[in-house]
């Protein structure tokens, strides 16, 4: 975390990237960020309790402090009245986590307390338990978690910056379970090894690099790259960026799913929200990011900058060849790149 970002407090940072706060929300006047785009691109889960905030300020009460409510039904909201917790369900109401960092944009935020009702520990959740109002922020969040939350901060009351802060954490939550650790857990048919060739979210957002190895199930075929026959499918959707761009030089966004490395290997599809991709090899053979990382580097000794995807595609399918891409290893090698990496046509 850079110097600056860490003298500013949160309330004085955008609520989507480390840029000073500028402007906020005309509506709740609590909110605030750094551009129009930022506002835009926040929009979608801003929407979802701007009102109730409002109300809330309206409805203030000394002594009741404002808390952040996810029922198991319905949608989430900031309230400070009762919360309508069925008594059956009280006793099982117990703190849960405490967090004060935002992963995905690496900066400290207000200390919060969650507080939540689970099923039993080690037995699976049935589906009525399952916490449906997150499905307002993404569908894929009801089976992260069961029972009713709370979201809280002892003293303090919680906004719309919290409400933004606790989607974040809660889709970052989701990306460990999907994408860092033993993966091969989430399918249930046997797995191929592959390599994920990042987007421009998962390297920025995610802090991922280009090439890592995952596991695939279920793929698509994709057409043989220089003698290595391809196999390809889209990784799981990475929810701590979705919606959000990465600013690149001269203060131009790009969208955060935009597959920056895939038109080196396929110039013909457009990789502007493809996400990540995972390639696994179609005999089911290892493949390494190395090699991956050497065909994309071999297309661009070929294409030589170029960025039309028809003059791109031309210039490989005219030059490319697998004796032309074993050269082209062996001299990346003789470089001192990939050590004790096996060539791709070797295993």
């Amino acid at each position: 975390m850079s110097s600056s970002v860490a003298t500013k407090s949160a309330a004085q940072l955008c609520a989507l990237c480390n840029d000073a706060a500028l402007k906020q929300c005309n509506s709740c006047h609590n909110i605030r960020y750094c551009s129009t785009e930022c506002q835009k691109a926040d929009w979608s889960v801003h929407k979802i309790v701007c009102k109730s905030f409002r109300k809330s300020i309206e409805a203030a009460d000394p002594n009741h402090i404002r808390a952040i409510y996810f029922p198991e039904k319905g949608g989430p909201k900031i309230d400070v009245s009762t919360l309508d917790i069925a008594e059956k369900r009280k006793s099982d109401f117990r703190e849960w986590q405490t967090f004060d960092h935002s992963h995905i944009l690496n900066r400290t935020i207000p200390s919060h307390t969650w507080a939540a009702s689970f099923a039993p520990h080690g037995q699976v959740a049935l589906l009525d338990c399952q916490n449906h109002s997150f499905a307002a922020v993404d569908h894929e969040l009801p089976c992260l978690i069961s029972g009713p939350v709370v979201f809280h901060a002892p003293g303090r009351n919680l906004d719309t910056i919290d409400f933004r802060n606790i989607v974040d954490t809660v889709r970052w939550l989701h990306y460990c379970d999907t994408h860092i650790g033993d993966t091969t857990k989430q399918y249930s048919l046997p797995t191929l090894p592959s390599v994920m060739v990042s987007c421009l979210g998962d390297k920025h957002f995610c802090r991922q690099p280009n090439f890592a190895e995952y596991p695939v199930s279920a793929f698509a075929l994709m057409p043989s790259v220089n003698g290595l026959p391809l196999v390809a499918v889209k990784a799981p959707p990475s929810l701590p960026f979705r919606g959000r761009t990465v600013r690149v030089a001269h203060d131009r966004s790009l969208p955060a799913e935009l597959a920056f490395i895939l038109p080196l290997l396929q110039p013909l599809i457009d990789p502007s929200r493809m996400g990540s991709v995972t390639i696994a090899r179609k005999e089911r053979n290892y493949i390494h990011g190395a090699h991956i990382d050497a065909l994309c580097k071999y297309s661009d000794s070929i294409t030589m900058g170029t960025t039309q995807p028809f003059m791109m595609a031309a210039m490989i399918k005219a030059k490319a060849t697998e004796q032309r891409f074993k050269a082209f290893w062996n001299m990346l090698k003789v470089e001192g790149n990939f050590p004790g990496i096996n060539p791709p046509y070797d295993v």
